[in-house]
């Protein structure tokens, strides 16, 4: 009897948080788990992650973490809930794939006795009470270094965050070479092109990037740089943040060399079009 891993999603789109635990179900399957999901609620027909969970089999249960109107329930009603699912389920173990979800599950699965795993990829200020409510799960996992040390200054135990970097697969992204590439001809039989994929706010760095670029473009006539990704926020400081990255973009030595694909479904097929994914 294989044992079932429940995976619990914050948010209903398809984005790299979401991408990167199904790039995991293959392995998941072959190791003799059993992966299911709650998912964020719908009406009607499935949201975009719902769907894609569906097609892949993997058994889904939803969570309201709204009320009508599009109001957040409170964190009580909302663990009630989640605690009746997980009772009903009976996981082997919970993966909770955002911080938020990791602190709306964590005393949740410590009340239940259910093995969990809290994910970190935010570096964002935290209340001790939701320190507390984070740390409750058995494990943490944290994207980088730095976010693992971000959350340790903030009272978290270094011994229970674990890394778990964001990878590639090489062998199955690599640079096409000799071989035909229908996105360098867009820019040029000689052009070299560097990509960037992530929604486009001040966390994700693409200012570092743009900055390096500005020197870089200078000596390297060939190079382009090509940014997958839009921006999901409208606080000020997001839409100041896209604007100054697009004024760079438009003055030289990066005018015509800088490129906002926006949104893009085929990234699959993006990146072993480049020569360098550039991560920041």
């Amino acid at each position: 009897m294989p044992l079932s891993v429940d995976v619990l999603f914050e948010y209903p789109a398809l984005n790299g948080g979401e991408r990167s635990w199904l790039a995991l179900l293959n392995g998941l399957r072959d190791a003799g788990f059993q992966p299911r999901a709650i998912v964020p609620a719908f009406a009607g027909e499935p949201h975009a992650l719902a769907a894609e969970l569906l097609h892949r089999d993997v058994p889904i249960r939803q969570l309201a973490y709204c009320e009508t109107g599009g109001v957040r329930r409170p964190l009580a009603s909302l663990r009630a809930d989640l605690a009746r699912l997980l009772r009903d389920d009976r996981p082997a173990l919970l993966h909770a794939n955002s911080l938020a979800t990791a602190r709306l599950s964590g005393p949740v699965c410590r009340d239940l006795g259910v093995t969990s795993l809290g994910h970190l990829r935010d570096i964002i200020k935290l209340s001790a009470q939701a320190v507390a409510d984070v740390s409750a799960h058995t494990r943490l996992l944290a994207v980088s270094r730095t976010t693992r040390d971000h959350h340790v200054s903030q009272g978290f135990s270094g011994e229970k965050i674990h890394l778990c970097y964001n990878g590639v697969e090489l062998a199955r992204f690599r640079p096409l070479g000799d071989r035909p590439n229908r996105l360098r001809a867009q820019y040029g039989a000689d052009a070299r092109l560097l990509i960037s994929v992530g929604q486009i706010s001040l966390r994700k760095g693409f200012d570092t990037i743009a900055a390096a670029c500005q020197q870089r473009f200078v000596i390297d006539y060939a190079l382009h740089w090509l940014v997958v990704g839009v921006r999901h926020s409208d606080k000020p400081e997001t839409v100041e943040f896209e604007q100054r990255l697009r004024d760079m973009a438009a003055r030289p030595p990066l005018a015509g060399r800088v490129h906002f694909l926006g949104r893009r479904d085929d990234v699959e097929h993006l990146l072993p079009q480049c020569d360098l994914l550039v991560h920041a």
